[in-house]
Formats: structure tokens, C-alpha cells, sequence
């Protein structure tokens, strides 16, 4: 059975597709086979990854680069790994501009959606109030303290955020700093 050879490209349009690949990595992140099967092309990664780094392009500096997570933006850069899933990331807040090593886990499971001072100042300004009593709580910490359920505070918070929630026959809101 005679094999059937593909066709040589010419080395011109080889790196014609390299320098195109380089540019998409470059504005959208990511990994070097997802952008060529974006682009169309069937190349020989070994080679691109050659010629990658001949041209000073770190292509790992950009796996993780350009992916957003609430107000995070993760930027291009050398990151680390530490342990089996913890990758240590450059990340821009979008709110306020700042850069910071971020934990990647955090910000794609929700932990985190914007850096510390952002989040006193834009995300978590509220307060709960009691729709009974109307009574008021600056924080949800200290609503939790206040009805003696402090050590549920994880899961209350968590409810709270999403929907009204009946404690005792009484409902608790969160409402927006400047309604308290």
C-alpha cells in the first residue's frame, strides 16, 4: 500500500502562519494548538514552538493571559504553580487598575471578583436589613453575630447574596449601602 505524502508548504507561507499564530496569541492568550485550530492551520508544533522562541516569544507567558474573571483581567507574564492546581497569575483589577499576583482558582470559582480595596469600596458596600423590624446591620458579619448564627456565617452569606432569608420567622435583605 503506497502512503500518500502531504504537500510541502513553502517555507515563506510557513512563517507567514507562524507570525499570524504569534500575533493571535499575543491579543487573545491562550495555547499555541487551540489558535491554530481558531486560525485553520494545520501546523507542526514542535517547529512553531521553535520558531517562537527564536523570534524571543515566550508562548507559556500567554497560556493563562487575556481571560477575565468577574472585575480580573489576567495579564501576560511569567506565572508560578504551586501545588497540583494553584497557579500564581499576573492580574489587573479592572476597577481600579492595579496589578496583582492572583490566585487563579479563586478568582474562577467566585472567591474573588476584584482586588481588596475595590471590594470594600464598589462590590460589598451593604448592609442588611430586617424586613420585620427594619432594623439595619452594617455588615453581614455582624447581622450574623447579632442572631446569634456567627458560626453559619459562610453559608448565610452565601444565601443572602442571592435571595431574602427567613432566620426565625423574620426575613433579612441585603440592601445597597446608601439605603442604611
Amino acid at each position: 500500500m503506497k502512503q500518500t505524502r502531504r504537500p510541502r508548504i513553502p517555507r515563506d507561507v510557513k512563517i507567514d502562519e507562524y507570525r499570524q499564530l504569534i500575533g493571535h496569541i499575543a491579543a487573545n492568550g491562550g495555547y499555541a494548538i487551540d489558535a491554530a485550530k481558531a486560525l485553520g492551520f494545520t501546523v507542526k508544533l514542535h517547529d512553531f514552538r521553535v520558531f517562537a522562541k527564536s523570534q524571543g516569544f515566550v508562548l507559556k507567558d500567554y497560556a493563562l493571559a487575556w481571560k477575565r474573571y468577574g472585575h480580573w483581567l489576567t495579564l501576560p507574564g511569567p506565572y508560578s504553580v504551586e501545588g497540583k492546581s494553584r497557579y500564581i497569575v499576573p492580574a489587573m483589577c479592572l476597577l481600579c487598575g492595579t496589578t496583582y499576583e492572583l490566585n487563579l482558582i479563586n478568582a474562577k470559582t467566585g472567591k474573588t471578583s476584584c482586588c481588596k480595596s475595590c471590594a470594600i469600596t464598589y462590590v460589598y458596600p451593604k448592609c442588611v436589613l430586617n424586613m420585620s423590624t427594619g432594623e439595619i446591620y452594617s455588615s453581614i458579619r455582624s447581622w450574623t453575630k447579632s442572631i446569634n448564627c456567627l458560626k453559619q456565617y459562610q453559608q448565610l452569606r452565601i444565601r443572602i447574596q442571592k435571595e431574602a432569608v427567613q432566620v426565625d420567622d423574620q426575613w433579612f435583605a441585603l440592601v445597597a449601602q446608601d439605603r442604611c
